[in-house]
């Protein structure tokens, strides 16, 4: 009885050590995991990077493929509070067409100033429940109820809903990728109706869209760039509505 029962510890004390071996290091403070993701640097090697985390920071690496992609851009964060600039280009067959797009946000107040190929300038502010229009310097302004995905609209530029809501039998591929200087998630989404391909890339420190594409009949139609960004929102940026009325002050 008494070598049954040192057998049964044993076994027990092993099977201990190997569940131990397999997370272990895991769970130890500041064992954070590496990603390995490719760049386009001249050496043609490998970047490793440590992705943050919500929370503390400490979490599995995670294969990005098809079947896991919306749960991974789930997890990001949108960083809040930066200035960046857009460029936003359209395109049909030969010819193209360019707009400019200024950026600021800071604690869920945005501006944004959309630089129109008539020469205008079409300016947005955004409070989180309204959003205020008015054109070049004029004095008199629109105001408008906006939800979650206004802000995206307005910059012209597809949401993160639009991927989490894909139906995941239209995600044709995915996986991490490096995008000029950023190190992304990249996300192809087929619409086989419009016969459109949607291309998106996550940067994983922001959190925030840094490219995206729309490709039909195996052309660009639609390009959405961002230059690198400034975090935190300068001081200087200015969330005043024309009348003088200021909905915000940064710092």
């Amino acid at each position: 009885m008494k070598n049954r029962t040192l057998i049964v510890v044993l076994i027990a004390l092993v099977i201990v050590a190997a569940v131990f071996a397999s997370f272990g290091l895991y769970l130890l403070p500041g064992q954070t995991p590496q990603v390995v993701l490719p760049t386009t640097g001249p050496s043609g090697g490998e970047q490793t990077v440590s992705p943050t985390a919500p929370g503390d920071g400490e979490y599995l690496p995670v294969e990005v493929t098809p079947e896991t992609v919306q749960s991974v851009i789930a997890t990001l964060s949108r960083a809040d509070s930066y200035t960046r600039s857009l460029t936003i280009r359209d395109f049909w067959g030969e010819e193209s067409s360019a707009t400019a797009v200024s950026v600021w946000v800071d604690n869920g107040f945005i501006r944004v100033q959309t630089h129109l190929n008539s020469g205008r300038t079409q300016n947005t502010l955004m409070d989180g429940e309204t959003l205020y229009l008015w054109y070049d310097q004029e004095r008199d302004f629109l105001s408008f109820d906006m939800d979650e995905r206004t802000p995206d609209l307005v910059q012209r530029f597809p949401t993160y809903e639009d991927v989490l809501e894909a139906d995941p039998d239209t995600i044709v591929d995915a996986g991490y990728a490096a995008y000029e200087s950023w190190n992304c998630v990249y996300v192809e989404v087929e619409d086989q109706e419009l016969n459109y391909l949607y291309r998106y890339w996550v940067d994983i420190s922001s959190g925030l869209l840094v490219a995206s594409e729309t490709v039909e009949a195996g052309q660009v139609v639609y390009r959405m760039t961002s230059t690198a960004l400034q975090s935190p929102c300068p001081v200087t940026a200015s969330f005043r509505l024309p009348d003088g009325t200021v909905l915000h002050q940064v710092g």
